[in-house]
């Protein structure tokens, strides 16, 4: 192939990249509005297909002018799309799943390449005596990353925060029926469903209309765990509604040892799995089998109405194996701003204070220690502390009066769900997380 041919494989695949990048620009923008996610598929196949298009363009256009293919405005424009677009599908996407940056930084480029193709198009030809130096590898190269990295931290990322704070939700108010019945007529839409839903949305119900109540949004995930061993209702995967498995006429009854024996407790109904909480779940069966649902905006300790507000929820999890670690039931390790106050780490001026009180009074042994949540349910809320007492004890090597003493002194117990979910929560010297396997979880959330 000579010059000429190379030129217009390069012309043919940059405008096949930028009209790829135009549909795909459109799909991701489809996604951010309605979150649809057949809609993001597309979108990014597109986008990668404009991608390679854009490479064949940039490679062809080199070769045609024999030389590296960034000597005039044209190929500066078009190499620097090309970054923008690589670096929003491998960073941004791939590694830290931005979705919603896609629009906008496939719009940046689809404009860079239109004003480039319109306004800057020269056809390939040897550089002029003055830019023909091996500078021009080094300063064009560094002036185009940096400009393509100010494009996205400086453009994208900045429209990204400007969206996301108009979309952000903190507050909710309560309506009246006449308005929860509109809004049940297209709870699919206003619910935000995800399109394979069967869920039969409940906007509508009212046993105790308390409309105008404002309250502040705080999401969280009320089930999640891993699969119980024997078949069971998730909503059923707890000490507490698994009571109404007990010898029930019909194909879920079990016994009471086969509750407590089977269940892993994923129907936590906890406040504080929210974003940024690591928890700890028992595997009891092949896989693990990991399962998320029953996502709310907000709910007071208890859930004493027997439900809150559920909503829809796209949810990232970073899932991990922990070998030969064996659990009664799942450890929690929520933010730290969530912990209670007598569990909170120590800073660096407490535990200095701390060992100068101890060494005042002739105490020579000081813990250093981190907190830990243990989910505990049971039929009462009795029973849900003794359950989560135990389970910590069992864990830790620790009496169970050692066990009360410490959460007494050091932690608290809340209350997940009446009538029996709850979190035990304490302090525990680190070399005992060391041994149950924890303590490189525990730093990394509460560091130390």
């Amino acid at each position: 192939m000579i010059a000429a041919d190379w030129s217009r494989v390069s012309n043919d695949a940059f405008n096949a990249a930028l009209f790829a990048y135009l549909a795909a620009m459109l799909g991701y923008f489809f996604h951010l509005a309605f979150r649809r996610e057949s809609a993001w598929r597309a979108a990014r196949l597109v986008a990668w297909t404009g991608l390679a298009g854009h490479v064949v363009s940039v490679v062809a256009r080199a070769i045609a002018a024999e030389r590296v293919p960034w000597g005039n405005m044209y190929e500066y424009s078009s190499l620097l799309a090309l970054l923008v677009v690589a670096v929003y599908l491998v960073v941004l996407e791939g590694r830290y799943g931005l979705r919603a940056v896609g629009g906008f930084a496939l719009a940046f480029s689809v404009l860079t390449m239109a004003v480039a193709v319109m306004f800057l198009y020269v056809g390939p030809a040897p550089l002029v005596p003055a830019l023909n130096s091996y500078w021009l590898k080094i300063h064009v190269v560094a002036a185009i990353v940096g400009s393509s990295l100010f494009a996205i931290g400086g453009g994208v990322l900045t429209l990204l925060y400007l969206v996301k704070d108009s979309r952000e939700r903190k507050l909710a108010v309560t309506v009246e029926r006449k308005v929860a019945e509109g809004l049940a007529r297209d709870a699919r839409k206003v619910m935000a469903l995800p399109q394979a839903s069967k869920q039969n949305p409940i906007v509508a119900w009212a046993p105790a209309e308390v409309a105008g109540v404002v309250a502040r949004l705080r999401p969280f995930i009320g089930n999640i765990g891993t699969t119980p061993s024997i078949d069971m209702p998730d909503s059923h995967n707890a000490g507490d509604f698994g009571t109404f498995l007990l010898d029930a006429p019909h194909e879920y009854g079990i016994s009471r040892d086969r509750l407590d024996e089977c269940r892993t407790d994923g129907h936590l109904d906890l406040d504080s799995v929210r974003e940024g909480a690591i928890l700890i779940c028992p595997v009891k069966v092949s896989g693990g089998g990991i399962y998320v649902g029953d996502a709310h905006a907000m709910q007071g300790d208890g859930e004493i109405a027997g439900h809150t507000t559920d909503v829809s929820a796209e949810i990232t999890l970073q899932v991990s194996v922990i070998k030969g670690l064996k659990l009664g039931g799942p450890v929690l390790l929520p933010p730290a701003e969530d912990l209670p106050h007598l569990a909170r780490p120590f800073s660096a001026d407490e535990k200095k204070r701390a060992r100068q009180l101890a060494d005042k009074f002739g105490q020579v042994q000081l813990d250093d220690s981190a907190p830990i949540q243990m989910v505990g349910s049971g039929a009462t809320i009795n029973e849900a502390v003794d359950n989560g007492v135990a389970r910590l004890a069992e864990l830790l090597g620790y009496s169970k009066d050692e066990v009360l003493n410490r959460v007494t002194l050091t932690g608290a117990v809340e209350i997940g769900r009446l009538p029996g979910m709850v979190a035990v929560t304490m302090l525990v010297p680190m070399e005992r997380l060391e041994k149950a396997g924890l303590a490189h979880l525990v730093r990394e959330q509460y560091g130390g």
